[in-house]
């Protein structure tokens, strides 16, 4: 369009050279002053439209298709012919970056909502920003960026990809004959442990009369009546390992797996009301995170968490940091998801002294097994990524 605009100015200056008289004049100043006033125009529109994302945060299921909703508002009486949006999406587990651009004209004072889906192929966080707007005038003269694209706090958005629910139906052990110790108590739960106090309150009946706080009682001239509290007893700690070396070929399908296969469990587990413990490697922080789970609340933070941590190719940092600590309280059941199995990590595992079992979820798409001898408490199960349901059947929690 700007080869059309550039031979009719020339076409319009040799006619009014070439002959007298007002028409020619004045097609010669309208094309003249025609940039000018589609500029002015131009630039008047780019402080009147906004461009915003409808919602901040969603959530969604791998694969699936997620819609994406952008809001365009014109509160000017000009219409644009073309506006450009460029749109960068990113994985946060890979930081790969991926640009969509969408065109489409601006009506005058109307507000548009343009729809477009996209769709994550592995767990974790997408983060979509709203990078550029530019708009163009019919013969493509000038563009000019939306002046109010950032300063509107719509201009980001994040999408978590959750894993899948994994039905299982696995045996549960009883740890309670183990009398494992706990230093933590619930908060929503009151139980039979004299060491902490749960709550205070006046005596009804069927309240046990040891409990009676006799020296309360006797200031407030009424029976109050101690609530024991209830020990948190981790019988089962998930440690999580996120050190997946760079040669392993599916490294993002081994990490889709190690996610529901946790999740898978700690969701089981919490379904039964079994209180346990996740544990894993922050590599962000260079920190190792624990979490209790008592709750669907807390498992549900728990997943979230997950969501957000980095990879590193680094294995068994986790095993090094939780295993390794003499002060470890010991636990029921220690299962430890990885993709590195060998000789090296299952002595360190059996050496732990942390749980009475010791389960290693190898997450594999081999047959091979380490040659060492474990121990009779330590069992390795081979997890085959993307068939994490039926790799969980063999586990007996």
């Amino acid at each position: 369009m700007i080869a059309v605009y550039i031979i009719l100015y020339i076409t319009s200056l040799l006619f009014y050279i070439l002959y007298k008289g007002a028409f020619s004049f004045y097609l010669f100043a309208f094309l003249t002053l025609m940039p000018v006033v589609i500029f002015i125009i131009n630039e008047y529109l780019s402080r009147k439209i906004k461009v915003s994302f409808i919602k901040k945060k969603q959530t969604a299921a791998k694969s699936s298709r997620i819609p994406l909703v952008i809001k365009v508002e014109n509160k000017s009486v000009f219409p644009a012919a073309n506006m450009t949006i460029n749109i960068d999406c990113i994985g946060t587990l890979t930081n790969k970056k991926d640009t969509v651009k969408i065109n489409t004209p601006v009506y005058p004072k109307d507000t548009q909502y343009l729809k477009m889906q996209i769709y994550g192929e592995h767990y974790g966080n997408i983060k979509v920003k709203l990078r550029k707007c530019v708009i163009f005038d019919f013969l493509k003269l000038f563009r000019i960026k939306v002046k109010k694209l950032e300063k509107e706090n719509l201009t980001e958005t994040e999408f978590t990809i959750v894993p899948d629910y994994i039905p299982i139906e696995n045996n549960i052990a009883d740890y309670s004959e183990y009398a494992m110790e706990s230093n933590e108590f619930s908060k929503i739960s009151k139980g039979d442990d004299p060491s902490e106090i749960f709550d205070i309150h006046e005596y009804t009946d069927g309240d046990r009369i040891s409990r009676i706080h006799w020296k309360l009682t006797a200031k407030q001239d009424k029976t109050m009546v101690k609530d024991y509290s209830l020990p948190i007893t981790n019988a089962i700690v998930l440690l999580i390992d996120f050190g997946i070396k760079n040669d392993v070929n599916n490294k993002l399908d081994v990490y889709d797996t190690i996610i529901e296969s946790v999740s898978a469990i700690s969701r089981y587990l919490t379904e039964n009301s079994v209180n346990h413990k996740a544990v894993w490697f922050d590599i962000k922080n260079n920190t190792i995170k624990e979490v209790v789970i008592n709750d669907d609340e807390s498992c549900q933070t728990f997943i979230t968490s997950l969501l957000y941590t980095n990879l590193s190719d680094k294995p068994d940092l986790p095993l090094i940091g939780y295993a390794g600590d003499d002060s470890r309280e010991k636990c029921g059941h220690l299962i430890y998801f990885s993709s590195n199995c060998d000789d090296k990590s299952l002595t360190m595992l059996d050496d732990s002294e942390t749980a009475y079992r010791y389960t290693y979820m190898f997450i594999t798409d081999t047959e091979t097994t380490p040659q060492k001898e474990y121990g009779q408490f330590t069992e390795v199960i081979n997890v085959v990524p993307g068939e994490a349901a039926n790799s969980l059947a063999d586990l007996c929690l």
